[in-house]
């Protein structure tokens, strides 16, 4: 660590926040993370990860140690002023146990004008934080990789220690978007830790578009068991994810776009989420990915499954607010939670 180098406080030492704490730290960071007491000791002690890019199927560990592991936002408080937040929490956690008006209050005791980085794919997640910190002091990003707590469970995936392991895909960035000194500031940090990244006109926007292609399909997945055999069995269940895409992005175009200035691409998100692509997805993928494709989905987003129905549930209210078809999102739903 150098005498002038960038404090970043990441929340949630999770499967992303991890890796981004990662390669903050290898760009001369001083890195920080605030999780909750039962993580403290484990996190203090170190961190393990795989780069799966570097690796591949050797699962050769990389171990770090932050500068800095705070289980209280008053610790947070009390460790002065960060140049950066990044808020590596599932939808859902950010809105849970008070989260941001606590952390944002200490934050402001401990003086400064941070950066907020917001990589959560929630479509209201950036007005959510806007209510507690300037909007022009956030920035939001687009996680571009795959990570994942290893060894995955139902696989025969076998590593010399449990860690996260990670895995970008070829010719991707990590894309964010905010004012532009902050932005910029942000993907330095990263490409400084040899992490693609870029700035681009609106994160958020590509993001929610991006979730709400994803998340029918994840609730079809699911429907089948987490079974892609299974599921590129089931026609009707394949048509009606790719309905409930075409519902849910746009839902999103009509919410981000309240005048209906959608644009071509809003229009076209839906419609290129057809079943054939998906089966080709699953076939191509499953052979390609250094890691158990299948057994990463069901792990994932099972862990996260609150989140999945969360967005689910506001694509649905949220459509019926703008007058558009949700019809296929409900029968999705009804096949993984009936109540």
């Amino acid at each position: 660590m150098t005498l002038d180098a960038t404090r970043i406080l990441i929340v949630g030492a999770g499967a992303v926040g991890t890796v981004y704490g990662r390669h903050l730290q290898l760009g001369g960071a001083d890195l920080s993370y605030l999780v909750r007491p039962h993580h403290g000791d484990r996190v203090s002690t170190g961190l393990t990860v795989y780069h799966l890019n570097k690796s591949g199927r050797k699962r050769t560990p990389e171990r770090f140690v932050p500068d800095d592991v705070f289980t209280t936002v008053d610790d947070v408080a009390a460790a002065g002023r960060f140049d950066q937040i990044w808020l590596c929490v599932s939808a859902t956690a950010l809105r849970k146990d008070d989260l941001l008006p606590a952390l944002t209050t200490a934050i402001t005791r401990s003086g400064g004008s941070p950066t907020w980085v917001l990589p959560t794919p929630g479509l209201e997640d950036r007005a959510l934080l806007a209510e507690h910190v300037p909007s022009d002091a956030i920035v939001q990003g687009v996680i571009a990789m795959v990570s994942y707590n290893a060894p995955l469970e139902g696989s025969r995936e076998k590593v010399p220690e449990p860690g996260v392991a990670y895995f970008f895909p070829p010719g991707g960035k990590q894309s964010f978007s905010g004012a532009s000194r902050r932005a910029r500031a942000v993907v330095a940090a990263l490409v400084a830790g040899k992490c693609a990244a870029a700035v681009v006109d609106d994160a958020g926007k590509s993001s929610s578009m991006a979730s709400a292609v994803m998340m029918p399909y994840l609730v079809a997945l699911e429907a089948a068991d987490w079974s892609f055999k299974s599921l590129k069995s089931q026609p009707d269940l394949l048509s009606l994810a790719s309905q409930g895409a075409e519902q849910a992005t746009a839902v999103v175009a009509a919410h981000q776009n309240p005048k209906g200035k959608s644009s071509l691409t809003d229009g076209l998100m839906g419609k290129v989420a057809q079943p054939w692509l998906l089966k080709l997805v699953m076939t191509v993928g499953a052979r390609l990915a250094p890691f158990d494709l299948e057994a990463y989905f069901a792990h994932h987003f099972t862990k996260v499954g609150d989140q999945t129905l969360y967005m689910m549930d506001r694509y649905i209210a949220l459509g019926e607010e703008h007058a558009r078809p949700v019809g296929a999102l409900r029968q999705l739903l009804d096949r993984v939670d009936p109540e």
